[in-house]
């Protein structure tokens, strides 16, 4: 896309030459459930406290995640054990990519089919109204 950081995005991979980085910018709800179907791991890089709505697309199509830093996004899926998360550090991410397997993959995705109702719309608006009525 064109948000608010995109050219510090491409000052960074011009920078340090990446060529294997693909920026999709906003998809629409069915180009974005057709992207993500292709993929194993949805990937957080976080660098601010907040769960991005990006995790619950990825909740939403069964795509285990994985974050980069420590927030609230790693507690998150901590908590649950539906995905990973690491330093947001070239050497915690290394080691993260070379210790994963499919198991584990297919681990995480059974974790969030197990808990993925408890994130859907309608639930998610239930606890509130539930809140706010106590």
């Amino acid at each position: 896309g064109k948000g608010e950081r995109y050219d510090e995005l491409q000052a960074f991979l011009k920078a340090y030459n990446i060529k294997n980085f693909k920026n999709y910018g906003f998809l629409d709800t069915q180009n974005l459930k057709n992207l993500i179907k292709t993929c194993d791991i949805g990937v957080v890089p976080m660098i601010s406290t907040s769960i991005p709505n990006k995790v619950f697309d990825y909740i939403a199509n069964d795509l285990p995640i994985y974050v980069l830093g420590e927030n609230d996004s790693s507690d998150f899926v901590k908590e649950y054990s539906i995905g990973w998360n690491s330093k947001f550090k070239s050497e915690s991410i290394k080691k993260f990519l070379n210790a994963i397997n499919h198991e584990e993959i297919q681990q995480k995705r059974l974790n969030l089919l197990k808990t993925k109702n408890k994130f859907n719309r309608k639930s998610l608006h239930r606890k509130i109204l539930n809140l706010i009525e106590s």
